[in-house]
């Protein structure tokens, strides 16, 4: 796979964060020996790959809270006193003819 080949060349490049995130964003593993890799490993990809790995479970708890949030103002329900209706541009006071149905008038 190319992307393979890529983290291969980002690592030997020295350029940690990128190879962090395609290991552990894109399940992407470099095509080079067990040695290399564990040279790599010990020279600072560990650290930045545990620091990605830290960001993505935050950042994967942030989005559970904030469905949370929305599932429950969802069952809530409209309970505000003050929220204006969005204006829609299909009804408003020009094409709204449903406020004269019954009076008589024709369109």
């Amino acid at each position: 796979d190319l992307k393979n080949l890529w983290a291969g060349h980002l690592m030997e490049r020295g350029m940690y964060d990128r190879v962090a995130f395609m290991l552990t964003a894109e399940k992407v593993y470099p095509n080079l020996h067990r040695e290399i890799v564990q040279h790599h490993m010990d020279d600072g990809l560990r650290t930045t790959v545990e620091e990605a790995i830290k960001r993505q479970s935050s950042i994967q708890q942030n989005r559970l809270l904030r469905n949370g949030v929305y599932a429950i103002s969802s069952l809530l329900g409209n309970r505000g006193k003050g929220q204006a209706e969005v204006y829609n541009g299909f009804k408003d006071e020009l094409t709204d003819w449903s406020k004269y149905k019954g009076k008589g008038l024709s369109i």
